[in-house]
């Protein structure tokens, strides 16, 4: 299979679509915990649309699954969450 421009991101547009910055994209390529890459040769790095689109799916999990949790332990308990405080 090969990875054509349209099926790939350039990093300036994975920069764009998830508000990342290119200098934290080049570090988290180069130490293995961003978003997946493919590089073939010398050509610059390009990004799988369908990988990048796991990628995002995966770290929006991560971040709500902190408040996920703790909801399930309240319904666990039998308890609500307490409201919000109006000031």
């Amino acid at each position: 299979m090969t990875e054509t421009s349209s099926e790939t991101l350039s990093i300036e547009e994975v920069a764009r679509l998830t508000g990342l910055s290119l200098s934290w994209l080049r570090a988290a390529r180069q130490y293995g915990y961003g978003p997946p890459a493919v590089r073939k040769g010398r050509a610059a790095s390009r990004y799988p649309q369908d990988k990048l689109a796991a990628w995002v799916a995966a770290r929006i999990k991560m971040a709500n699954a902190p408040r996920l949790m703790y909801r399930q332990w309240l319904r666990d308990h039998g308890q609500t969450e307490v409201p919000h405080a109006q000031n």
